[in-house]
Formats: structure tokens, sequence, C-alpha cells
């Protein structure tokens, strides 16, 4: 009986010492390798769409993605998804609605103004990411795909860049004097102004007092128009016009314009050129007869689809999944659909054609992950409760004939900031390699030690 209890002593005593080898594994410190690897598998996930997360780790015949399989362990994606932060909670600002965001939110903007420059048109309009949970700044705009979710106020080029944006964090965001419209598109334009540019925005941004601000900055502005809003002529407003007819009024150098088509249209600008007088666009398909439309209405619709093509293209194999934390899904939306239809638009405009969409995300999620172009992928972590040992061994054959470059050195060299070339010439040439990593790679024993010191 006490050698009996003496044997499960021992047995139990094996058991935590391997759930705390386990855990300790776990919860290492995330590297740049490995979240580079966790946001190219969330957008591999936007392409592969599953169920659930855990089934793109699953061993059946139904489900299971090889690329992340063999990249990162499923417990280690889930444990890096859960404690997925993007500040410090101790130096959040008080009152802060969007503290858990604003380092991400910062950093994106400086680098989406960094990499292109502005040029002369400039939209601003508001996007949803979907969110139904209870939020304090939740909004709900019917017009919307998604009625229900967290506003952003985006600033982009006619190309569908998205150069600027904003979260609507609720009235405790707004500037005091200053209507929520107003204070977004000086917020947004600030860095941008007396520059000559031109600024298209929807009825909900327009006012009198905006437009003379931008003029006051050297700064044009064209947008659609409520007309019971303050300032407006009713000579305008409250004319009663025909199909076909325009109406306008000028002051200050703001144009106030109406037209009617099938409804009364609403137009202001402080574009030269935008009158109250017709120009032809073409002929309609059925009678045959010209269209005629004001400048202002043709330009504008022209220019306003930047935000639009963002839009519909960051909702092309999306990301986003349930989660019970707002600040991750407008993070995945933010970085691996925002930034990644901005890497999409400038790729596209450097290349001179037209990449598709899924190539691209493609491309992303292989090089993050690290196949293809990005060199070997590292040895996934082993299963928990698991001991997983790999061999060496030697290639066959004469040695010069056979001899190889380490990969580990390579990577090493490169993550260095050696160039490609020069990182080859350094490398030793070896005959040896890792038998149980996916590949095969080519290591010398060093690496080769290194990288398994923990298996």
């Amino acid at each position: 009986m006490v050698e009996q209890t003496n044997l499960y002593a021992t047995q139990f005593v094996a058991a935590a010492q391997l759930k705390r080898r386990s855990r300790a594994r776990k919860w290492e410190p995330v590297t740049t390798a490995e979240m580079k690897t966790f946001v190219g598998i969330l957008i591999l996930m936007g392409l592969v769409r599953l169920p659930t997360a855990a089934a793109y780790w699953s061993k059946g015949d139904l489900y299971g993605v090889q690329l992340i399989k063999a990249s990162m362990a499923r417990d280690r994606f889930l444990i890096i998804l859960k404690f997925w932060h993007f500040a410090d909670n101790a130096a959040a600002a008080p009152g802060d609605r969007l503290c858990k965001l604003r380092p991400l939110l910062e950093l994106l903007n400086l680098n989406f103004s960094s990499v292109v420059t502005a040029g002369r048109d400039l939209v601003i309009d508001e996007s949803m990411v979907p969110w139904r949970g209870r939020l304090a700044f939740r909004q709900y705009i019917p017009s919307k795909s998604h009625k229900y979710g967290v506003k952003l106020f985006k600033l982009c080029l006619v190309n569908g860049f998205t150069h600027r944006l904003e979260i609507y964090a609720g009235r405790a965001d707004r500037d005091a004097g200053v209507g929520l419209a107003e204070a977004v598109v000086k917020r947004l334009t600030d860095p941008l102004l007396d520059a000559g540019r031109v600024v298209w925005a929807d009825n909900f941004y327009s006012s009198v007092p905006l437009t003379e601000y931008l003029v006051s900055r050297k700064t044009h502005y064209c947008g659609t128009l409520r007309p019971n809003r303050k300032g407006l002529p009713k000579e305008v407003t409250g004319k009663r016009l025909k199909k076909g007819e325009v109406e306008g009024r000028m002051k200050n150098g703001v144009k106030i314009i109406q037209w009617v088509d099938k409804r009364p249209v609403f137009m202001i600008s402080t574009i030269p050129g935008h009158g109250a007088t017709l120009v032809d666009v073409g002929q309609a398909r059925r009678t045959g007869e010209p269209v005629r439309k004001p400048l202002s209405v043709v330009e504008y619709n022209r220019s306003k689809k930047g935000v639009d093509i963002s839009d519909q293209f960051s909702s092309y194999y999306s990301s986003l999944r349930k989660t019970l934390r707002w600040y991750r899904k407008v993070a995945v939306e933010l970085i691996a659909g925002t930034a990644l239809v901005n890497a999409w638009v400038v790729h596209c405009e450097q290349r001179g054609t037209q990449l598709p969409l899924l190539e691209f995300r493609e491309a992303v999620a292989r090089q993050l992950i690290g196949g293809d172009d990005a060199g070997p992928m590292s040895p996934p972590p082993p299963p928990a409760g698991r001991r997983l040992v790999h061999s060496i061994g030697k290639y066959e054959g004469a040695i010069r004939a056979s001899r190889q470059r380490c990969k580990k050195c390579y990577e090493h060299l490169r993550a260095q900031g050696e160039t490609r070339d020069s990182a080859r010439a350094k490398i030793r040439r070896i005959n040896t390699f890792c038998r149980d990593c996916p590949g095969c790679p080519p290591m010398c024993l060093d690496c080769f030690n290194r990288v398994h010191k923990r298996l």
C-alpha cells in the first residue's frame, strides 16, 4: 500500500512539473517574428473562412490549414489573441475613451501620412466597424451596411488611400463651441491646409462657417448641402424649381446652388467655375436627349468616391470575428482592413498595373507567416504536455557537392540589417540539417542547438 501511494505521489509530482513547464512555455514574451506570424494568420483567416479559430488547427480531413498549423501552435495563437493589447493601462489618461487604441491610431496616422503625399483632392466621410455589444459611443447609421458599430471618420484620397482617420468617441470628443462635423473636418485637414487643396464631403459636414474657415486657410470646399442649415439664402433654398432648372447665389466666395433632377439637390462650393449653369455630360440611354448637370455635381460625383473605395475593398476577405473586446475588433479592421488596402493601393500605383486584391493579401500573409520569399518557416512550438525531439542529419554524397548555407544564420543576418548578397557571402556552408523541422532546413550545429534548446 505504501509503495502504491509513493507511486501515485511520484506520478502527481511529474505531472505537475510538466504542467508548469507547459504553462511557462505559453507565457513566454512575444517576439517580433511571432507577432508578424500572428498578424499574418489573422489576414489568412479572412481569406479562408472557418467557423471557429480552433478549426484552423483541426487534424481532421474537413478543416485545418496546413500553413497556419506549421507556423504557430493553436494554444500560442489563442493566448496572444487573448492578451493582445495596444496601450499601457496604467499610463492611460483619465476620461480617454480611446486609451486602448490611442498609440495604434497615432502610429497608423503617422505612417499613412508619411508614405503618400496628399494631392489636390481630399475626401472626408465616415465608416462603420460592426459592433452590437454594449458601448457608450456605439453608433446607429441606417444608411450603412453595418448599421450598429464604432464610427470612423476618414480622410481619403480619390484613389482610396486613407491618409488620416479618427474614431468617434461620443460627446466628450467634441471641441468646445464648434459642431461635431466642423471640428472633425478641421482636425483631419489641419496638416494639409494653406496649400490650395479641395475638400469633398457630404451634407453632414457642409456648412457656411466651415467653408468660410477653409477659404481663409486657402482651401476650397465642395459638397452636398442640407437646406435647413443656418446662413443659407432663402432665394435659393426656398425657391420651387422645375426639373432641369438651377438657381444659385454667391456671398464672400461661397456659392449655394439648387438643381432639380428627380428631386432637389443642394450644393455648396467655393471652387472657381462652379456656378448656376449646366454643362453637357452625355446623352440619355433611352431617349438620346442630352443630359445637363451643374459642374459642381459632376465633379463631386467624380471625386467623392475615395472613402467608398476604401470601405469596399476593406470589406473583401474581412478578418473580423466575434469578440468581447471592442478595441480588438477595431484594431483588426485598422490593421487587416484599412492599412492593408492602403498598402495595396500604393503597390498598384508603383507597379503600374492592377494586382488583384486576393493575390496581394495572399502574398502579405505568406510574407508575414514566413512562407515563400520570407525564408524558411520557424519550427512550430511543441504541443502542450508533450516533448518534441528533433534530430540532426547529414546530406548524402560528397561533402563539397552537398554543402548548403545555414538558413537560420541567414535569417539572423537579415534581421540585423544585412543585405541579401552580404548575408549570403558571410554564411558558411554546412552539410547538416534538421530532420524534423518543416522542409528539413540546413542548419549549423550552433543554430540547431539555439533553435531547439526549448524543445
